[in-house]
C-alpha cells in the first residue's frame, strides 16, 4: 500500500517539482527563500485589508485578497488561499461587513498553515 503524503514537505516537493517543470530549472535556493519569507511576510499582508478596509476602500482590500491567495497557494496553504479568493470576491462586490467578518478566519488560517510549516522544518 503506498502511502500518502502531506503537509509541509509535500508541498515544498511539489513547488519544487511545479517550478523545475515550469522553469526548466533548479529553483531549490528560490522555493527555500520563498518557504523562508512566508511567515514573516504574509501578516503584513493580512494586515493591509484592515488597514484599506479602515478607509472604506473595500475594492483594493479586495485586491489585496488576491495577493494573499497567491502567496499562500505558491507554499501549499490551501486553506488560506481559499479565504483570501473569499476575501477577495467579497471586496469585488464591496461588503465591507462580510470582508471584516472574514478576517478573523484568514488569520487563524495564517496560525494554521504557519505552525505546520515551523513543525515540517524541525
Amino acid at each position: 500500500m503506498r502511502k500518502t503524503r502531506s503537509g509541509p514537505d509535500f508541498f515544498l516537493d511539489f513547488f519544487l517539482f511545479f517550478c523545475a517543470v515550469s522553469f526548466g530549472i533548479s529553483t531549490t535556493d528560490l522555493a527555500k527563500e520563498i518557504m523562508a519569507d512566508f511567515p514573516e511576510d504574509i501578516p503584513r499582508q493580512i494586515a493591509r485589508p484592515k488597514e484599506l478596509m479602515g478607509r472604506s476602500d473595500v475594492g483594493l482590500a479586495g485586491e489585496q485578497g488576491h495577493a494573499i491567495k497567491g502567496a499562500a497557494a505558491n507554499v501549499g496553504g490551501m486553506a488560506l488561499s481559499a479565504v483570501a479568493a473569499e476575501l477577495e470576491k467579497i471586496g469585488g462586490a464591496g461588503q465591507l461587513e462580510e470582508m471584516a467578518a472574514l478576517i478573523p478566519e484568514l488569520e487563524r488560517q495564517f496560525d494554521l498553515l504557519k505552525a505546520g510549516m515551523l513543525a515540517g522544518a524541525s
